[in-house]
């Protein structure tokens, strides 16, 4: 036999075992109580506590400040500020050609002649939109 066979073997023997004789040999358990003890015994069951659940919304977080992350709301811009922006941005993509168009510039020169318009023409927060925006534009 095995000793999964036999640590099987052994189990079902201790099983039935305390099943039939019970567990009065097993040291630390309660003992066993007599039916007729049983009967005497008042056992009290205490009632479960009301769950308190109700029909009527909870108002407790209404008083309480909607959560922020420290975000501020995005800006939408208005029609004349889109259109300046728009403005704005097609004249650098001309000028970008006009400088691309002149054989006698070198990429250094190019460079430099359409960095200096930009910061003529835009903020530095928005001449790194500028520049995203001039690289993905089809030449």
């Amino acid at each position: 036999m095995t000793v999964w066979r036999l640590f099987s073997l052994a189990v079902l023997v201790l099983g039935l075992w305390m099943l039939v004789w019970g567990l009065r040999s097993v040291p630390g358990t309660a003992p066993n109580v007599p039916v007729a003890d049983a009967a005497s015994v008042d056992i009290r069951l205490a009632a479960p506590a009301e769950a308190g659940w109700s029909t009527q919304a909870d108002t407790s977080f209404s008083a309480q400040p909607p959560l922020t992350l420290g975000f501020a709301p995005l800006e939408q811009p208005t029609p004349a500020a889109a259109s300046d922006w728009e403005r704005r941005l097609s004249d650098a993509r001309s000028e970008q050609l006009r400088l691309e168009a002149m054989a006698e510039l070198t990429p250094q020169q190019r460079d430099a002649a359409l960095q200096a318009h930009l910061q003529r023409h835009f903020s530095a927060a928005e001449r790194a939109r500028v520049e995203a925006g001039l690289r993905l534009m089809p030449r």
